[in-house]
């Protein structure tokens, strides 16, 4: 499930980023604890743009019945 951030943020990123793309990245990519957050984990990607690679980070929440993601970001540096 996308929030209005992601989906928001999807249409300024078309030339990498999808609905479908999203969920690839929540199903296949490596989970981090966001902190002490309760359910919460952060999903780093790389991708190539151009010449350079990006580095998102997609911010997830984890429930029993669904995986909301909640937020999406370019970070400036690669982690």
């Amino acid at each position: 499930m996308l929030d209005s951030q992601p989906l928001n943020w999807i249409s300024e990123h078309r030339s990498f980023a999808s609905r479908e793309w999203f969920r690839s990245q929540v199903e296949w990519g490596l989970w981090e604890k966001d902190g002490r957050k309760r359910n919460c984990f952060l999903i780093y990607v790389t991708v190539p743009e151009g010449i350079k690679e990006l580095t998102v980070v997609i911010k997830i929440k984890y429930s029993v019945s669904y995986v909301r993601v909640y937020f999406a970001h370019v970070l400036r540096k690669s982690k």
